[in-house]
């Protein structure tokens, strides 16, 4: 259980990354800059197509480049959207930080009762195995009776002789 716990926990830290307040500052800010340099590319070329289609006689050359300056405004605004989606992705992550922690809290609390199980489970195994040694060790200090005992027919001692004279006096 503790594996299949550590294992999830891997699976949900790689799926949930933790994000860093000073990690996400600084890439907020960089995408930040990069969406506000892409709007001015943006502005310039839809400046530039405005003067080129004001002009009441166009070259050869000036459709060519308004040609360009739509494609290109085309290819900035994709740019400036996927950044857009990019910083949004960020704040969702910073959004989800409180419950990721939260869920990381849980599971570092199931780990540490499963592990709290095991040591106890651990120890009275110990106990279990040390008190069958010790009953093991006793059992081979009794002895076994192999014969049953006979009474002699004739008494070999003086032991009843003394006991009749002695109770006699």
């Amino acid at each position: 259980q503790i594996s299949a716990l550590e294992d999830e926990i891997e699976r949900f830290k790689a799926a949930n990354p933790v994000v860093d307040e000073g990690t996400i500052a600084g890439e907020r800010a960089t995408i930040d800059a990069e969406i506000r340099a892409v709007s001015q590319e943006i502005l310039a070329a839809q400046a530039e197509l405005a003067s080129l289609r004001e002009k009441d006689r166009l070259r050869e050359t000036d459709r060519r480049r308004i040609i360009d300056l739509e494609a290109r405004e085309t290819v900035l605004k994709t740019q400036r959207a996927a950044l857009e989606g990019q910083r949004e992705n960020l704040v969702d992550r910073v959004a989800r930080t409180p419950e990721i922690e939260r869920q990381l809290g849980a599971y570092a609390r199931n780990l540490e009762q499963l592990q709290s199980q095991f040591q106890s489970v651990s120890e009275r195994k110990v106990d279990a195995e040390t008190t069958l040694r010790l009953e093991q060790e006793n059992h081979a200090d009794r002895f076994s009776l192999l014969e049953r005992a006979v009474v002699p027919e004739y008494l070999v001692g003086g032991g009843r002789k003394k006991l009749l004279f002695a109770g006699t006096m």
